[in-house]
């Protein structure tokens, strides 16, 4: 067993762990196409990111709540992690930079808490995917700017996608006396993703 299995095995039961485990020996196993040997090696670097991530999560939380584990295997169900597991992690070993791979994998460790409720989870899991960690990086400093007093957000041109994937909500263009505020999505998708940054200082947004 490999220390991801094994780790996944502490916070998933039953069917729920048997799809985790199987989408994690998928992705680190040679598909049989002319491009096996790359995605072999894109799959194992998503599954290993992915373990440091989740290891990061668990002991962050379970620092908090040492009822973290058990309360975890009480909510999940076979259903969500059926749904949100493959996606999320296949996306990340296919992604075109090993930035937004990271990014993903911290989003697929960082989903899975108990306090998080499971439409929210499928929103946010929904989210990540349309976005790039430039997009993520943006939305950061746009929810600094928001917890400051008397600061008025105003989005950019780069905030697009952001608006696209319903993390931000933006009438200020459309109405007198609009608004641009973060929307529970978003964020829930910060808090995903708290766990990553950027292997290399990214330029500004």
């Amino acid at each position: 067993m490999t220390p991801l299995l094994a780790i996944l095995g502490d916070y998933f039961t039953g069917k729920a762990l048997d799809v985790a485990s199987g989408v994690v020996r998928e992705i680190v196993s040679a598909p049989a196409n002319p491009f096996e040997e790359i995605r072999r090696r894109m799959g194992g670097e998503a599954a290993f990111e992915f373990s440091l991530a989740f290891d990061r999560h668990v002991r962050e939380q379970e620092a908090r709540d040492a009822d973290f584990r058990e309360k975890l295997r009480d909510k999940v169900t076979e259903r969500e992690v059926s749904a949100l597991f493959p996606a999320l992690l296949r996306a990340a070993a296919e992604s075109s930079t090993r930035e937004r791979m990271r990014m993903l994998c911290a989003a697929l460790a960082g989903i899975w808490s108990p306090d998080l409720a499971a439409e929210l989870r499928s929103r946010v899991s929904r989210a990540v995917l349309e976005l790039e960690p430039s997009d993520v990086l943006y939305l950061r400093m746009l929810a600094q700017d928001e917890g400051r007093p008397g600061v008025v957000l105003r989005l950019g041109p780069q905030g697009e996608w952001l608006v696209r994937s319903g993390c931000v909500f933006d009438d200020s263009t459309t109405r007198v006396g609009g608004e641009v505020r973060i929307t529970a999505i978003g964020h829930a998708l910060l808090d995903a993703v708290r766990t990553w940054s950027p292997e290399v200082a990214a330029p500004h947004p």
